[in-house]
């Protein structure tokens, strides 16, 4: 999940490095960099599913949930399956869709928002969530980086 998105910025710096070392024939340090870089994936996709709280990447286009970790399907009691095929209107208690459209646009033009809402559970309830988010364009695409944050207002 994160992993494609530490892939694409790995790769960017990897052909960045690259050309720097092929026109010195360093081979070797081209090797030792791609090394470098596949350490640092495996170490943020562990922290990343890791988290104790929910992760969620967002294409604000569709409203879908692109990217996520662990903690965001199972403390909602969905399968991963369930949760890919989600929108953030299916989760989201008190907005619909036309609210969550406007929530987006809202965010897309403010960079970040911090609000509390309501999350529904795979058995109908509902949790109490806290949501902080922020627009960003990351390789030439638009997304929302998104914590849902379940803590103890169960």
């Amino acid at each position: 999940m994160i992993a494609k998105m530490v892939e694409t910025v790995m790769s960017q710096k990897l052909e960045e490095e690259s050309k720097k070392f092929k026109s010195n024939g360093s081979l070797k340090k081209i090797e030792e960099l791609t090394n470098r870089l596949e350490k640092n994936r495996i170490l943020f996709e562990t922290i990343f599913e890791m988290l104790p709280v929910a992760v969620w990447v967002v294409c604000p286009e569709k409203e879908s949930i692109i990217i996520y970790n662990k903690e965001a399907y199972e403390k909602l009691g969905y399968t991963n399956e369930e949760f890919f095929r989600m929108k953030i209107s299916d989760i989201d208690v008190l907005e619909d869709e036309k609210q969550v459209k406007e929530h987006i646009k809202k965010v897309k033009d403010e960079k970040y928002d911090e609000f509390e809402t309501e999350h529904r559970k795979s058995d109908g309830s509902a949790i109490f969530a806290v949501i902080k988010t922020s627009f960003i364009e990351f390789d030439d695409k638009e997304i929302l980086c998104t914590v849902v944050d379940y803590g103890t207002g169960e």
